[in-house]
């Protein structure tokens, strides 16, 4: 029981560590609500964290996994739907988590370049191996204190969407975005749909999920 507790708090410290130490790595979330902007009707993405794309671009979403979203939605695929999102479209995107929640994968996909621009955030993951193993634990448990550590982080987000001139459409992407999102709104009674993870083209191939293909057949372009 004991060794439970010590592991407990040692996660939510490590996590805490991470995010203090390496706020100048963060990405920014992209949240397009304003009294002037477009339509009513406002799509809300909540997503898990970024990876090395988004990282580099300082953008959500901007991967494969945002070219495969924009393709699912009907843009031409030219483009992430991070940066379709960043131009003042009535898409909000949000990620759990402002820095990568897989910084083995992320640091393993870094190239030369990557490599000497990231150097601080790279050693810092060779000078601290048991904040890596934290985070990854924390991006695979559906434990309900990890749960409840990113619903406390992100306690902002429900005043950030506010706006009585929009109709939001929320849609919590991938299980650990379900999770969490469950702790964020139903006590304050905002709907959401949970839906696939737009990573490995799941948005285009799904056949399986009922919500997700309702989500693309109401959000697709026209």
């Amino acid at each position: 029981m004991g060794k439970s507790n010590e592991e407990d708090i040692e996660l939510s410290d490590y996590l805490d560590t991470y995010f203090n130490k390496n706020e100048k790595f963060v990405v920014d979330n992209i949240i397009n609500i304003s009294e002037k902007d477009g339509a009513k009707d406002h799509l809300v993405l909540i997503l898990e964290s970024p990876h090395r794309i988004e990282l580099i671009n300082k953008r959500p979403l901007m991967g494969s996994s945002g070219k495969s979203a924009a393709n699912a939605l009907g843009y031409d695929g030219t483009k992430a739907l991070g940066e379709i999102a960043s131009e003042g479209k009535d898409i909000s995107i949000i990620n759990l988590s402002t820095l990568p929640l897989d910084p083995d994968g992320v640091i393993s996909n870094f190239g030369e370049e990557d490599n000497t621009k990231y150097k601080c955030y790279i050693e810092y993951f060779e000078d601290n191996p048991k904040v890596a193993n934290a985070i990854n634990s924390a991006r695979k448990s559906s434990r309900k204190d990890i749960v409840a550590y990113f619903v406390k982080r992100n306690s902002d987000i429900v005043q950030k969407l506010q706006n009585p001139n929009k109709e939001l459409d929320i849609y919590a992407c991938g299980i650990f975005a379900g999770k969490v999102a469950d702790g964020l709104f139903k006590d304050k009674k905002i709907s959401f749909t949970k839906i696939l993870h737009p990573s490995y083209s799941q948005w285009i191939e799904t056949e399986e999920t009922q919500n997700t293909i309702k989500f693309i057949d109401k959000h697709k372009k026209k």
